[in-house]
């Protein structure tokens, strides 16, 4: 009868726990997702008063790259894929060094958020440059190579923070943790993402291209 208790009390308790632990990853990922729309939010907006036009995005900033612009189609596939994926793997190799770092979690939110920034500044030079077709544009030669390397911003910057917690806890708490298996999958986590990167900077270039056929020719 006892031993029958103490099973119901275990069923009970992974009731409770199981569904808060499988929605936990879930929670961060939608707060992730948050950061990266503030920041499509800002780009956006930065650009659309920063009194560009039709030319293009020059003197607006590092991240702030025209992507379907005639400039950007003279260039061939290899300078394209290159040029896509160096800003944004720069954001993930931030990542990876913050979450090394005993107080680098809280830094690990500006990540998605640089992200947002520079999909929204891509997406307003679109609008600015084609209007009404912007929208279509942007749907279709756009965001397929955004939403990967979104998911792999939001993946390195969650594992950062993840990391740098538990670098936190071993430097100031005094809690002796072999860290080593957990930065073997920490770096593995970010080989992913790195390769998400680079399948989604291939993505875009090919992208480029065929908008540069379709709309140049």
């Amino acid at each position: 009868m006892e031993r029958q208790r103490v099973q119901t009390r275990t069923q009970i308790k992974k009731r409770n726990v199981l569904p808060g632990f499988k929605s936990k990853p879930l929670r961060q990922y939608l707060l992730l997702m948050m950061l990266v729309l503030i920041g499509v939010l800002i780009g956006a907006l930065y650009v659309k008063n920063s009194g560009v036009n039709k030319t293009g995005l020059e003197g607006t900033g590092f991240f702030m790259q025209d992507i379907l612009s005639l400039n950007a189609a003279s260039k061939g596939f290899a300078s394209l894929a290159a040029s896509s994926f160096f800003p944004i793997s720069m954001l993930v190799c931030a990542a990876f060094i913050f979450g090394l770092c005993a107080i680098g979690f809280p830094f690990e939110a500006l990540i998605p958020v640089f992200q947002g920034i520079w999909l929204g500044a891509s997406m307003a030079s679109i609008d600015i440059r084609y209007g009404v077709k912007g929208l279509g544009i942007c749907l279709i030669f756009v965001m397929p190579q955004a939403l990967i390397t979104s998911l792999a911003v939001m993946v390195a910057s969650r594992e950062g923070f993840k990391f740098s917690r538990s670098v936190s806890k071993a430097v100031f708490s005094g809690v002796q943790k072999n860290l080593t298996p957990d930065f073997r999958t920490y770096c593995f986590k970010y080989v992913v993402c790195f390769l998400l990167i680079a399948a989604a900077s291939m993505i875009e270039a090919l992208s480029i291209i065929i908008f540069s056929k379709i709309f140049f020719t």
